[in-house]
């Protein structure tokens, strides 16, 4: 009985790690933060899926997090937790939104309905810069410390497995890999180049408007 418990204790963690999509640098270290998301072949996998809110925060002058990934449909819910007022704006024409948040603000009106990139400014504090990733697929994660995301839970067929950050080259960005799940072995994506670093977004030059703006 004991030798058996420890052949299953083995055996565990392997299943685990067959089930991870790492991203690499060109070191061979993993990269932390990056989108994988995994598209899959079969459309019926998306029938099930539910709308659901997600929210892009202003905080501390801003965007919380820096990078935001959703669905299609999802509302996308922008969420102002500080004391002085900001104005969202999108830089892509083809989801144009533009529209002030005074503090403890919320607004619910932005909906995405179709696979896009969207940079996003403060017309009041231009250090500040968010995008949102939107998807027309559930299956996707933001990579963790170890560079990975777990599949295990999604739906067994096969998959074209993308990954996309904003500090990615356009190269990068477009490399993808076709995968059938469960997987079987680990695997493993890695870059051509180092990830640029993130903007500061921060300002000496610091001010508000009024609260009348």
């Amino acid at each position: 009985m004991i030798a058996r418990f420890l052949v299953l204790m083995t055996l565990f963690p392997s299943i685990a790690l067959a089930s991870t999509i790492n991203v690499l640098a060109p070191d061979g270290s993993p990269v932390e933060g990056i989108v994988i998301y995994l598209t899959p072949e079969d459309p019926n996998l998306l029938t099930a899926v539910e709308p659901k809110v997600v929210t892009i925060s202003q905080k501390d002058k801003k965007y919380t997090p820096y990078l935001t990934v959703a669905y299609k449909n999802d509302s996308i819910v922008f969420d102002n937790q500080d004391d002085i007022t900001h104005h969202v704006y999108s830089l892509n024409a083809k989801t144009p939104f533009d529209f002030k948040l005074r503090k403890q603000q919320v607004n619910k009106s932005v909906n995405i309905e179709s696979e896009n990139v969207v940079a996003m400014g403060c017309n009041i504090h231009d250090w500040m810069a968010g995008h949102l990733l939107v998807l027309k697929t559930p299956f996707f994660n933001l990579g963790n410390e170890n560079g990975a995301i777990n599949t295990s839970d999604y739906p067994a067929g096969k998959y074209t497995v993308n990954i996309y950050h904003p500090q990615l080259d356009d190269e990068d960005n477009a490399l993808s890999q076709t995968v059938t799940l469960p997987l079987t072995s680990k695997l493993a994506i890695t870059l051509n180049k180092n990830m640029s670093e993130l903007p500061s977004q921060q300002s000496f030059d610091d001010f508000d408007f009024v609260e009348g703006y």
